[in-house]
């Protein structure tokens, strides 16, 4: 089970960007059906509007692309 805080989520303990877009990603694909609200809430401890925020920056973001390319492409395609 993925777990993470919020503060690691938004990028308060210090860590690189990449590291901290990882997770979202990660969780993004693990979980790709659009009815994971409450596995947001639980999971990630933060609300699925602010996941989906994180989500969309760390999906545009050049690391996010690195780490996981289908996955961000996928993410920034729903947008659309």
């Amino acid at each position: 089970m993925l777990t993470w805080s919020v503060a690691f989520l938004m990028g308060r303990c210090g860590l690189r960007s990449g590291q901290q877009q990882r997770p979202l990603l990660a969780f993004e694909s693990a979980h790709p059906t659009p009815a994971k609200e409450e596995l947001i809430r639980r999971q990630l401890a933060v609300t699925p509007a602010r996941y989906y925020v994180l989500l969309l920056r760390a999906a545009s973001s050049r690391e996010g692309q690195a780490f996981d390319a289908i996955t961000a492409h996928l993410v920034s395609r729903a947008r659309d």
